[in-house]
């Protein structure tokens, strides 16, 4: 079958763009321009540059197979007739995504729309029916302005979002070359955080990422030679350049960098530099799930009951992670359990719920044992997470440096002052004002010159 498909079709007269052969290939378009000597090509001006253009006939068998196989619709041969490829209904659906196809038929759309706009916006000039509020705006800019708002084509909007009158100029000349939707259609790649758009293969991928996350901790730079080394031994003749791999590792560090931090340097260094500084999804979380609880001093004195002296009361609260309201409160003049007792009280009376988990610091107050001695009808104990304090950096003293002080001794004359000067230099402003001075001075003419 895949014989009679050659036999009965003809593939001379068919080029394809690097980009296609590439992917024919499985390899990356830079590998497909330097070995562009060993097929039948083309080079072809286009907008902004020059491009190569590959004869499919010259391609491998199974790629010329490929090729017809994927990108063109079922065909049916009659005995030994020569079909023509040029003439088969290519499958666009297999070229475009979902996404892009909604996005280039909204283009067209707008572009209809704006041309429409345009010849009554014409007709009602032509009939003095003008628009106070548009009396000296463009037809293109007025389409601008109205379509922006959202109102007026409110689904095109929400596709497309927000235009310029450059755009509508754009998208009409590309419609103007072949009038077919197909070329509104973005020449760009969508990528996400989870993925990343590189020319390495999945092959490469692998290796690469076996050897990065080696209990070695290989270098960036050594992990490139080693991954080159192996795939040369598996065949591979073109190979990506060490920059490619560089910012592949570049973005898998810094997107992965748990599991970067856990293959390279242990469960140690995964607790010290990754731990203390995840970031929780609170939207995972129910109202009243989970409390923080901490304490404040307040910024206004209140009469101690004990001595009657002045002093600055404490508030402890509890707050709700989920909608971050505080929920329940106390104050005492310091921490205690008595406060932290009555504080909780008060959120779970305001909450009408007994939340599940409870943050608390290390504070001498904050008990281990404090949430299991509360008594709680049909719930056992609350969880309590104490948070660690962090670590306190070293402060590093630097010693300071002696200077030595040249003791100034008493001149006879502006003579010995200078030769002093020019030994051991100007120590104050002064000092530099009057060799300025002397070096203008006739005796300093009589004596040097």
């Amino acid at each position: 079958m895949e014989n009679s498909i050659l036999e009965n079709i003809q593939t001379e007269n068919t080029w394809l763009d690097v980009e296609t052969v590439a992917k024919l290939k499985g390899i990356s378009k830079r590998g497909v321009r330097l070995a562009i000597n060993n097929y039948e090509h083309k080079v072809e001006n286009t907008r902004g540059g020059k491009t190569y253009k590959i004869r499919l006939s010259s391609l491998e068998e199974e790629l010329q197979i490929k090729y017809i196989q994927e990108y063109y619709n079922d065909f049916k041969s009659d005995g030994n007739e020569i079909i023509e490829l040029n003439n088969l209904k290519i499958k666009q659906e297999k070229l475009i995504s979902e996404e892009q196809k909604k996005q280039a038929l909204a283009k067209y759309d707008i572009i209809k729309l704006w041309l429409e706009f345009r010849k009554n916006l014409r007709a009602d000039k032509k009939k003095n029916i003008i628009d106070p509020s548009f009396k000296n705006v463009r037809s293109d800019k007025q389409f601008e302005i109205l379509f922006n708002t959202g109102t007026l084509y409110p689904e095109l909007f929400n596709t497309v979002g927000k235009i310029s009158v450059g755009s509508l100029y754009r998208w009409h000349r590309l419609l103007g070359y072949n009038g077919d939707w197909t070329c509104l259609v973005g020449q760009y790649k969508y990528s996400t955080r989870k993925e990343y758009r590189t020319t390495l293969n999945e092959e490469q991928i692998k290796i690469f990422i076996q050897i990065l996350l080696s209990p070695s901790a290989f270098s960036i730079g050594k992990s490139i030679s080693l991954t080159k080394h192996i795939l040369k031994e598996r065949g591979y003749e073109i190979l990506p350049k060490d920059v490619t791999f560089r910012r592949y590792a570049y973005w898998f560090r810094d997107n992965n960098f748990d599991k970067w931090t856990l293959a390279r340097d242990g469960e140690k260094a995964l607790k010290d530099k990754v731990s203390p500084y995840i970031v929780r999804n609170a939207s995972l979380l129910k109202a009243g799930q989970v409390l923080i609880a901490d304490g404040h001093t307040l910024n206004f004195q209140v009469l101690n009951p004990f001595t009657g002296k002045p002093c600055r009361a404490t508030l402890l609260g509890f707050l709700d992670w989920k909608s971050g309201g505080l929920v329940g409160y106390d104050i005492m003049l310091e921490e205690c359990t008595q406060n932290i007792a009555s504080a909780l009280r008060n959120a779970i009376l305001k909450m009408d719920h007994i939340p599940d988990f409870v943050y608390q610091d290390n504070g001498r107050a904050f008990e281990k044992e404090l949430m299991n001695n509360i008594r709680i009808p049909q719930q056992e104990t609350i969880k309590t997470i104490t948070v660690k304090p962090e670590p306190e950096k070293e402060q590093k003293f630097e010693p300071k440096v002696k200077t030595s002080i040249v003791a100034r001794p008493l001149f006879i004359d502006d003579y010995e002052r200078y030769e002093w000067h020019m030994q051991n230099g100007c120590i104050t402003p002064a000092d530099r004002e009057w060799l300025a001075n002397y070096i203008k001075s006739d005796e300093y003419k009589e004596i040097y010159k």
